[in-house]
């Protein structure tokens, strides 16, 4: 086993090493969700490195390897997408399982994660996502074969069953019929509705709430897609008043930050394709950083020259 840690570029870390690499705020979070066994399926790469689902908000692949300057370096399909508490959490998983002498297995290389990771099996969409290919080539000539009143029976029960798909057709038979300010009205409703719940979590249950902008942020979407940026952004400014606050308010490890910020690539892309000055969208950026205490606005630090 003494052989097994000298020859592990793993073995070695230390906590420093880990705070240099992510930060301690993300360090300590990581080492709760280790803790709370949120790690599941932990196995090594081909390549030298360690791969496992993390589960948050959502189940996420979480692949780590060691970098050129000794520390670690992550990669990840949550919003954050590199050097997150997923990451630290699979190192740490990775530590303790080597410490109680637990075999580690190998990943195959169609390993599910690696293809995630990588983006093999997904579409190319704006925020990579997509369906997978498999369950494309099933699906299309299924529905290829479908009468249209079929293909309208077919989604009316998906609508029934699935009130996701419900709001998604009637968000998108506004846009089409120009009633947008119907949709800008019923996304601000709820985006102050999520915004009366904030999030907590409870380390001995193991329990909590994340407040879930996941629909808010695909009807941004859909708004930017149409061509209506000005109407995205000024949702995306109450979407960021809002989020914010609820963000301090919330005892959850910065997870309802986290959903919030996932939300900032669209609100980037609409304040860049917005209407607005080239001053103006300066000043809006420059604002919004100025309020933010969480980096939930870095995506427009970055973009803003």
């Amino acid at each position: 086993m003494a052989k097994k840690k000298r020859s592990d570029p793993f073995a070695g870390l230390t906590w420093d090493d880990l705070e240099q690499w992510a930060g301690s705020r993300i360090v300590t979070r990581g080492q709760r969700y280790q803790r709370q066994g949120h790690v599941a399926e932990l196995a090594s790469t081909s390549d030298g490195g360690l791969v496992a689902w993390v589960s948050g908000t959502q189940r996420y692949a979480t692949k780590v390897v060691m970098g050129e300057d000794g520390l670690p370096d992550s990669v990840c399909t949550c919003p954050y997408g590199a050097n997150c508490k997923h990451g630290v959490a699979v190192v740490l998983e990775y530590l303790a399982q080597l410490e109680e002498e637990q075999d580690i297995p190998k990943a195959g290389e169609d390993d599910d994660r690696l293809a995630l990771l990588a983006g093999e099996s997904w579409d190319e969409t704006p925020d990579g996502e997509g369906l997978p290919e498999p369950v494309r080539m099933e699906i299309e000539p299924f529905l290829e074969g479908k009468s249209q009143a079929q293909l309208v029976e077919l989604l009316l029960e998906l609508a029934e069953q699935h009130p996701d798909v419900a709001q998604d057709l009637t968000d998108r038979q506004q846009i089409i019929s120009g009633s947008v300010k119907k949709l800008v009205a019923r996304v601000r409703q709820d985006i102050r509705g999520i915004a009366g719940q904030p999030g907590w979590q409870s380390h001995w249950g193991n329990e909590g709430y994340t407040p879930d902008y996941s629909g808010i942020r695909s009807r941004l979407e859909a708004l930017l897609k149409a061509g209506y940026a000005d109407e995205a952004l000024t949702l995306g400014r109450e979407l960021l008043i809002t989020g914010l606050r609820l963000a301090e308010e919330s005892d959850d490890e910065g997870e309802t930050a986290t959903e919030v910020a996932a939300c900032m690539p669209v609100i980037v892309e609409a304040l860049d394709r917005s209407s607005l000055a080239l001053a103006a969208k300066l000043a809006w950026a420059v604002e919004a950083v100025l309020k933010d205490p969480f980096d939930i606005c870095s995506p427009i630090a970055a973009t803003r020259h």
